[in-house]
C-alpha cells in the first residue's frame, strides 16, 4: 500500500483504500470518514435548518436544484473532497435563502474567511463542482501550514507559488499587495499563493528545503512534485504585472525548470568521484560505464556510517575501468528524473541502458554489495577476494 511514512492513515472503501491527508484532529478525521462511510450530503428540508448551516463554522457547500441528475454528480464529487460539509436543498428554500440566485440548479459555498460566500450557477459536473470547491477551498493568499505543505510537497495535489519574504522589508506590505492582486485573478483548483517567512513555522522547513536564505530574500518560486521536486525561480521585481508575466509563462511551458547544484569540484581523483547537478549528465549519464551512485545529505547519520563501506567498496573494485562509484549530495543537488525519498539510497545506473536504475537494498556490507554489482552490471565485473558464492541469494532486507 505503498507505505512511506508513520504514521500513515487510510480508510478502505468497499476494498479501495482512500489516503487520509488533512489536519490530524478529531474533527477533521470524523469528518473525512463521515463522508467515506456516508451519507455524503445533508438534505435538509426547513428554511430554519439552512439558516443554522449558514452560521456554522468551517466549510460547506450547498446544492440548490430539483434536478435528480445534479444530485447524483454533487454527490459523486463531494465524496473526495473530505474539507467540506455538503447540504442539498429544494429550488424552493434556495429561492428563500438566496433570493439574488435566478438561475438553477446552482452551488453556494461558505466559507470561514473572507469573502464568506461564493455562488455558483451553470453546468453541474463533476469537474465543475471540484474545480469550484478546490477553488474556494483556501483564502486567495494564505500562510504555510501543515496541510498546505503536504498538499504541495508530499502529496502533489498542487502547485504552490510562494513569496518569501522578511518580516523587516520595509516594501513588504506593498509586494503582498501586488502578489494578492495577482492570486485573487488567477486562483484556481491547480495554484496555492503562499506568503512565508523563513524564521518561523513551516517557513523554517520549506525554505530549508528549498535552500532559501536571508540574503535572497524576497525570493519567488512556482514549486511542485510530480515525484520529484520541480521548481521555478523567479527573477524580476515584484510587480503585479512582471508576476502575471512569469506565471502565464509558467502555464505555457517558457519558464525553465530550476536545478539547484553545488559547484564542481575542482579535484576529483576518486575512488568515489564527487559529483554534483551540473555534471551528472556528463559523469553517470552520457557514457557506457556501469555507475553505482550514493545519493546523501549532508546530515545524514546513516549516510555517514555507510560512506566507510562505500568508499573501501571502490577501493577494492578500482580495476573495473567500466565500473565507477559516485557520491551526489541531494540536499543540495537537483537531479533531473532522479526522485530520492530517503536517505542513503543506493542507484545502479547501467552502463547500455542508463533510462534503467537498480536499487541496492541489500546489508551496507562490502561483500553483499559486491555481489550485486557483479550480478547487475551491463559490464563484465571482477570482484577479488570475494568471500561468498556467486550463486548465493542477495539479501532482500528492505532498509528503506
Amino acid at each position: 500500500y505503498s507505505i512511506k511514512e508513520y504514521p500513515t492513515l487510510k480508510v478502505f472503501v468497499n476494498g479501495t483504500p482512500f489516503d487520509y491527508i488533512y489536519e490530524r484532529n478529531p474533527g477533521p478525521i470524523v469528518q473525512f470518514l463521515d463522508k467515506k462511510a456516508g451519507p455524503v450530503s445533508t438534505q435538509v428540508t426547513k428554511i430554519d435548518q439552512i439558516k443554522n448551516v449558514t452560521i456554522e463554522s468551517g466549510l460547506r457547500s450547498i446544492l440548490i436544484s430539483d434536478d435528480r441528475n445534479a444530485l447524483a454528480v454533487y454527490l459523486d464529487a463531494t465524496k473526495y473532497i473530505p474539507e467540506y460539509k455538503a447540504y442539498h436543498v429544494s429550488e424552493i428554500i434556495g429561492k428563500e435563502i438566496y433570493p439574488s440566485i435566478k438561475s438553477f440548479p446552482a452551488i453556494v459555498v461558505l466559507k470561514h474567511f473572507d469573502p464568506g460566500i461564493a455562488i455558483y450557477s451553470g453546468p453541474i459536473t463533476k469537474e465543475s463542482v471540484e474545480e469550484l470547491l478546490l477553488k474556494e477551498m483556501f483564502p486567495p493568499v494564505v500562510e504555510l501550514t501543515e496541510q498546505i505543505v503536504d498538499l504541495v510537497f508530499k502529496y502533489s495535489k498542487r502547485k504552490a507559488m510562494i513569496l518569501f519574504i522578511s518580516d523587516h522589508d520595509s516594501n513588504k506590505q506593498k509586494i503582498k499587495e501586488e502578489f494578492t492582486s495577482l492570486a485573487l485573478k488567477h486562483q484556481s483548483s491547480n495554484y496555492i499563493f503562499a506568503v512565508t517567512g523563513i524564521k518561523y513555522m513551516y517557513g523554517i522547513r520549506i525554505a530549508e528545503y528549498l535552500n532559501i536564505t536571508d540574503n535572497m530574500l524576497p525570493a519567488l518560486e512556482i514549486v511542485y512534485a510530480n515525484p520529484e521536486l520541480f521548481r521555478y525561480r523567479y527573477n524580476s521585481s515584484l510587480e503585479e504585472k512582471n508576476m502575471t508575466l512569469f506565471l502565464n509563462n509558467f502555464k505555457a511551458g517558457k519558464i525553465q525548470r530550476y536545478l539547484r547544484s553545488e559547484e564542481i569540484p575542482q579535484k576529483n581523483l576518486g575512488p568515489v568521484y564527487k559529483v554534483v547537478s551540473k555534471n551528472f549528465k556528463e559523469e553517470v549519464i552520457n557514457n557506457d560505464l556501469d555507475v553505482f551512485v550514493k545519493f546523501y545529505a549532508t546530515d545524514c547519520v546513516h549516510c555517514q556510517i555507510i560512506n566507510v563501506t562505500f568508499r573501501e567498496l571502490a577501493d577494492i573494485l578500482s580495476r573495473n575501468k567500466k565500473l565507477k562509484f559516485v557520491e551526489v549530495d541531494i540536499s543540495r543537488n537537483d537531479i533531473e528524473g532522479v526522485n530520492i525519498e530517503y536517505y542513503p539510497t543506493l542507484l545502479l545506473f547501467l552502463g547500455f541502458n542508463k533510462s534503467q536504475t537498480i536499487e541496492y537494498s541489500g546489508d551496507r556490507i562490502e561483500d553483499d554489495m559486491a555481489l550485486f554489482l557483479k550480478q547487475n552490471c551491463d559490464n563484465d565485473i571482477t570482484i577479488p577476494e570475494l568471500s561468498m558464492k556467486s550463486d548465493n541469494p542477495l539479501p532482500t532486507q528492505d532498509l528503506q
